[in-house]
Parts: C-alpha cells; sequence; structure tokens
C-alpha cells in the first residue's frame, strides 16, 4: 500500500513538473509574439494592464484558498458548507479588489496615458476570475484531482497563446487586445467552478460556522500567501510606476528570460522536500546539502550560458528593439540564482517543521528590496531595479545561512560541488 501510494506521488509530482516545463515555454512564446508585435512600448503598456487584477487578488486572499483546502481534507462532510462560505467571502473580496485596484492603478501608472489608466481600471473586473482560479485548484487538490488540476494550471496560458495568436493573425494585435487576451484566459477557472459545483453543491446550511473555521485558518496562512505574492510580482508593481512603458516593456522581457532559470530549483525542490519531510533533522539538512550543490553548480553553468548568449537569443527571438533588455537580464539572472538557492535550503527548515522561519525571513528581504528598487531605479534604470533585486537576495542568502547553526544547530552546508559528487551524479544519469 505504501508503495503504490508514493508511486501515486512520485508520478503527480513528475505530472505537475512536465506541466510547469510547458507552461513555461507557453509563457516564454507568447511573450515573444507579443513583443515582436508590440514593440518595447506596447509590451509595457500590456504588462501595465494585466499585472494588477491578478496581484491585487492574491493580495486579499485573507489566505481563504489555502484554509479551504485544509478544511476540505479535514472535514470532507462539510465540504458543501465550506464551499458556499468561500463563494460569500469571495465576492465581498471581489468588490473590495476591484474598488482597490480603481483606486492605486491612477497612482502607480503616471507615466501612462490616460486611455490606458482607464482601461486598466476596467480590467480589474477580471480579478475575480483570478481568485477563482486559486479556489479551483485548491478543491481540485482537496479532493485528489491533480490531472484536473493541472489541465486548469495548462488551460491559462494555453488559451492565452491561442487567442493573441489568432488576433496577431488577424492584424489586430494591440497592447489593449493582448491584455484582453490574457484576461479571457482565466475563464475556464469559471467553467472549471461551474462543474466542481454542480458535482457537489453547495449548502447554505451552517454558513457561519464554516466561515469562521475558513477565516480561523486562512488568516493564520496568509502570511504565507501574502508573502509569495509580493516575492513573485513585487519588482514589477514597483518598477511600472518608476519607468516609461518602453522601459518596462524591456524589463518584462529581461525578467521572464531570467526567471526560466527557476526551472532547475523548481525541479529539485518538487522531489526534495517530500523526502526530507520524512527525515530527521540532520539527514533533511544532508540531503539538503547535496541537492543545494547540484542546483547551484547547474543554474551557475545556465546563468553563464544564458548572460552570454543573451544578445543572440533576445535580438534572434524579440528583435533589436529589446536588445536594451540585455544588461537587466545579466542582473536578474544573479537574482534568479540567488533566490534558487534560497529556495533549496529553505527546505531543511519547511522538513524540520520551521515553515513560519522561511515566511519571516522572506518578508525580510521583500523589505529590503523595496526600498532600495525605489532609490536604485531613478538614479541608474532598469538596472539598478536589478541590483535591488540582487542586495536583497544576496542579503535573504546569508539570513538562511546563519540559521542553520542559529535554529536548526546544525553547520552550515557547503555550496561547492566536488569532483566525486559530480562524477557520482554522471553515473547515475
Amino acid at each position: 500500500m505504501r508503495l503504490s501510494l508514493a508511486s501515486k506521488g512520485l508520478s503527480v509530482g513528475l505530472q505537475t513538473l512536465v506541466v510547469g516545463m510547458v507552461i513555461l515555454v507557453l509563457n516564454l512564446v507568447t511573450g515573444v509574439i507579443t513583443a515582436r508585435a508590440l514593440s518595447p512600448v506596447g509590451r509595457g503598456e500590456m504588462m501595465a494592464i494585466v499585472l494588477w487584477p491578478q496581484f491585487i487578488a492574491f493580495t486579499l486572499t485573507l489566505g481563504i484558498p489555502t484554509s479551504l483546502l485544509y478544511n476540505i481534507k479535514k472535514s470532507p462532510q462539510d465540504e458543501g458548507r465550506l464551499l458556499a462560505a468561500t463563494m460569500v467571502m469571495g465576492l465581498v473580496l471581489a468588490v473590495v479588489s476591484i474598488g482597490t485596484g480603481m483606486a492605486v492603478i491612477p497612482l502607480r501608472l503616471t507615466a501612462y496615458s490616460e486611455s490606458l489608466i482607464r482601461f486598466a481600471q476596467w480590467a480589474m473586473v477580471a480579478s475575480p476570475l483570478a481568485f477563482m482560479n486559486v479556489v479551483v485548484s485548491c478543491v481540485l487538490m482537496a479532493r485528489d484531482r491533480f490531472l484536473a488540476y493541472n489541465a486548469l494550471r495548462l488551460s491559462q496560458p494555453l488559451l492565452s497563446l491561442v487567442l493573441i495568436v489568432s488576433i496577431w493573425m488577424a492584424g489586430a494585435l494591440t497592447p489593449y487586445s493582448a491584455a484582453t487576451a490574457v484576461l479571457i484566459s482565466y475563464l475556464p477557472a469559471l467553467f472549471f467552478a461551474l462543474g466542481e459545483l454542480w458535482s457537489r453543491p453547495p449548502r447554505s446550511h451552517g454558513i457561519v460556522d464554516a466561515s469562521r473555521r475558513l477565516l480561523s485558518y486562512g488568516i493564520r496562512a496568509y502570511g504565507q500567501d501574502l508573502v509569495s505574492t509580493f516575492a513573485d510580482q513585487m519588482d514589477r508593481v514597483l518598477v511600472v510606476g518608476l519607468v516609461n512603458p518602453a522601459m518596462m516593456g524591456l524589463y518584462v522581457v529581461g525578467s521572464n528570460l531570467a526567471q526560466a532559470l527557476q526551472v532547475v530549483p523548481v525541479a529539485i525542490v518538487t522531489v526534495l522536500f517530500p523526502k526530507a519531510a520524512g527525515q530527521s533533522k540532520d539527514e533533511a539538512v544532508a540531503l539538503t546539502g547535496r541537492a543545494v550543490r547540484v542546483a547551484l553548480a547547474a543554474m551557475i553553468g545556465t546563468a553563464v550560458a544564458a548572460a552570454l548568449a543573451g544578445p543572440l537569443v533576445i535580438g534572434l527571438f524579440y528583435g533589436s528593439e529589446f536588445l536594451g533588455a540585455v544588461p537587466v537580464l545579466r542582473v536578474l539572472l544573479a537574482d534568479v540564482l540567488l533566490r534558487g538557492v534560497v529556495r533549496v535550503l529553505a527546505q531543511a527548515f519547511m522538513a524540520s517543521g520551521r515553515p513560519g522561519l522561511v515566511s519571516i525571513v522572506q518578508a525580510l528581504a521583500i523589505g529590503v528590496s523595496i526600498p532600495l528598487v525605489l532609490l536604485l531605479v531613478p538614479r541608474y534604470g532598469l538596472v539598478g531595479a536589478g541590483f535591488g533585486m540582487v542586495i536583497a537576495s544576496a542579503f535573504h542568502l546569508v539570513v538562511i545561512l546563519a540559521c542553520f547553526p542559529l535554529v536548526l544547530g546544525h553547520a552550515v552546508p557547503r555550496l561547492r560541488i566536488t569532483i566525486d559528487e559530480a562524477a557520482a551524479l554522471l553515473r547515475r544519469r
């Protein structure tokens, strides 16, 4: 029985990893097409529109999607009333999200036209769809329907690409139509939601008690959700209000290409955490040490190759107009590399029952990055944003390394891979 469950878990993990890589490719292809068609100015304007619905929706979740997953797993018989409570609270959060976006967007997009600001404000109506996407994902995971979960994950970037290609071939691709295509691609989440609710209808009886349960756990989980959202999007949220559309377009291209490096630590963490979670503290640290050495070696090699090939890749796929993204790409590669190392190292604390520490340290790093980006961008442009992120990530790495002896009472893992370890890894292949 245990072997069967382990085999199923490995299969789900590999499926999720493959889908993640496909999503990365789809997003890169979409980025190339929109960059080619819209130029740096148009690509920056497109990002200025699509950034806010998702960011604000994820910022205002109150941890409810995570709480829904937890409570359904804990009390499957209460799923109907938990879903009903989530729908009611989701409606309230949708109103708050749209209102927040309407107020914040004009304050941040001061370098953009009035027509774009108005369009971005209207685009906030897609915010509830982004929230619904997260909710449905959690419901599917709670029901162990991982095939449907991964299909939902894949639907958004796939539909977005199909719509953008169709509009492009019709000769009608603009920042507004491209942004609309991206926002419409959240609609599958609504259809998934209707299908799930039809199969197991919500129950209004006991909705008040269900709401209390959701909020009780959700508020405690909200910190991690909030930190993750800020870590993924904060640099763009800050940069979009500090530069003109053309520079934002260059930053998006450099950032998207650099983020591809995250494939290495994500793949390692997918396998590492489940394996380390069942081990003693010393064994978890040892496993993490070996994993981080492999990750660092792989990321350094990939980052160096990407930095050298940056001008060729950007010029070939995005066009010469985007060659200005090369300097920020090279700086952001260093940032992604450092964050990848931290991500792997953090698994030792996650496996040792210290997830709160990981969130606190990440929040500190975000607190360092915000003033740095605000200070350096006006002086040094996009490269300044990159250096602000690198300094914050270096601080993050130093703190997480210091926590090994201070919190776990264990020596800091060695980061440099040895020849014997590299040879052993090659032999396994």
